[in-house]
């Protein structure tokens, strides 16, 4: 017998069933598909004779009184019931999303990059820049929200603190989107910092390459609106060409620039663009009521699905002790679903007869044999204790009651 204390912190019923275990996890997924054999199925089946709960004797054992028996009552706790978790939820533990989610989530497919192209000055000095990304709540991907930044100088005009558009939000993207809307807005030849190590090796192995035509990347569209806007500046006044990329160290210390890791003027630099790509994604962040929505949902869902797999394990335990385990067995189901009904039996075996030209003496033999193999699926189920179970396979010229197996 199972036995747990209730309590009323999200950890304590983990806690109940410590780690999820291969029998936790099959119940669970069991218990998500709505696949529990319960009586009432059984019954429909005509594999019980009662749809009667075993444990405490209800008309109807189906998915609600499962988790609402008496009988494994002290496994669960009495929490109220939130207007949202229907009947599904009580059944399966799954519960739908909140649609305001799914608004924010649309929201974001109707941001676009509103920055207008600045008109070129090749003759104008090269400016350093400093560019980043940041994303915030990136444990709960449908809320990541992320934000860029670009950094001139102080109090400097083309400074930019933004959302980043689009439905894809991940601090990568972000990296990306600064670098190309740092050459958008600017319009003078630059030198760029950022502290991606990613967006410096793929730039590179474009340069290399000559171009993305041959080469697949992650966003790959935007390397090629980066490539497009390169292409289509011309060489800067000190003959190199339009912008040039450094990778630098990010959140440097005063450690990293006393040991020449990284120049005070780049950890300065890198700290401004960090700051305004965080500012970018506070810009449209998920709204906290809807988060703290989120939050109960899931708390809810995992404390209902943990006491759930007590529940099962309980009921299984009690089948067991009271010799009624086999009932709902995978093994026993396996076997109840050989069984056929007598009429279609018969049926069957003349539509075989009369397509292959059989005689009835080998039809009679072939069903012979169907119950012979079924016999010996009953003696290994004799042979590894499947006790206690009741199965009657009827045919049109047979009929076999296996007793006690």
């Amino acid at each position: 017998m199972l036995s747990a204390s209730t309590g009323h912190g999200l950890g304590e019923p983990w806690n109940k069933i410590g780690s999820m275990t291969p029998l936790n996890r099959s119940v669970l997924e069991q218990i998500l598909a709505g696949a529990l054999r319960t009586q009432h199925r059984l019954y429909a089946a005509g594999m019980s004779g009662t749809p009667a709960c075993p444990l405490c004797g209800c008309d109807r054992e189906d998915l609600l009184h499962v988790f609402k028996c008496p009988e494994t009552e002290h496994l669960r706790t009495r929490k109220p019931a939130d207007p949202l978790f229907d009947l599904t939820w009580q059944q399966t533990g799954i519960v739908q999303n909140d649609p305001r989610i799914d608004e924010e989530i649309m929201k974001l497919a109707l941001t676009k990059d509103e920055s207008i192209a600045a008109i070129l000055q090749p003759l104008a000095e090269r400016v350093d820049v400093w560019t980043d990304g940041a994303s915030e709540d990136n444990a709960v991907e449908r809320f990541r929200r992320a934000g860029v930044g670009v950094f001139f100088g102080h109090a400097h005009r083309l400074n930019v603190s933004a959302i980043l558009p689009g439905i894809y939000q991940t601090n990568q993207l972000a990296e990306l989107f600064a670098i190309v809307l740092a050459l958008k807005v600017s319009g003078v030849p630059l030198w760029l910092r950022t502290d991606s190590e990613w967006v410096v090796g793929i730039w590179a192995t474009i340069l290399i390459n000559g171009g993305t035509q041959n080469t697949s990347f992650e966003h790959d569209d935007l390397w090629v609106e980066l490539w497009e806007l390169y292409q289509r500046q011309p060489n800067a006044r000190d003959g190199l060409p339009w912008i040039i990329v450094t990778k630098i160290k990010g959140h440097a210390t005063q450690d990293d620039i006393c040991s020449g890791i990284i120049s005070a003027l780049d950890a300065e630099g890198n700290r401004h663009a960090d700051k305004f790509a965080t500012d970018g994604a506070k810009k449209h962040s998920v709204p906290g009521h809807i988060r703290r929505r989120y939050a109960k949902i899931v708390r809810h869902t995992l404390w209902w699905q943990t006491e759930a797999i007590l529940t099962i394990l309980e009921r299984n335990a009690k089948l067991k002790e009271a010799g009624l385990w086999n009932a709902s067995h995978p093994a026993s189901i396996f076997l109840m679903s050989l069984t056929l009904h007598s009429q279609n039996c018969h049926n069957r075996m003349v539509r075989f007869r009369k397509s292959f030209q059989v005689s009835a003496g080998d039809s009679q033999e072939l069903e012979q044999h169907m119950w012979c193999t079924m016999m010996q699926i009953s003696s290994c189920l004799r042979l590894t204790g499947h006790t206690s179970m009741f199965c009657t396979m009827l045919s049109s010229s047979i009929s076999i009651t296996f007793d006690g197996l």
